[in-house]
């Protein structure tokens, strides 16, 4: 199975999340990178579909 690792921002959030992209399901796992400023509920961890229009930026990373 395909693995991509990328990082975006969510400007509605304004949060910074490290992805984990599962090309076969087109499935996202999304992981915030949080300070402590944020409300409780940002901190969880997301699962999406994948959607590339949504994203303000993307960054590729092997992280």
């Amino acid at each position: 199975m395909s693995i991509g690792k990328f990082l975006d921002f969510d400007r509605n959030e304004r949060v910074v999340f490290y992805n984990i992209f599962l090309n076969k399901y087109k499935l996202t796992i999304k992981i915030p990178i949080f300070d402590e400023h944020l409300e409780k509920d940002a901190r969880d961890f997301k699962i999406e579909h994948f959607d590339l229009v949504k994203y303000t930026f993307l960054l590729n990373c092997d992280v």
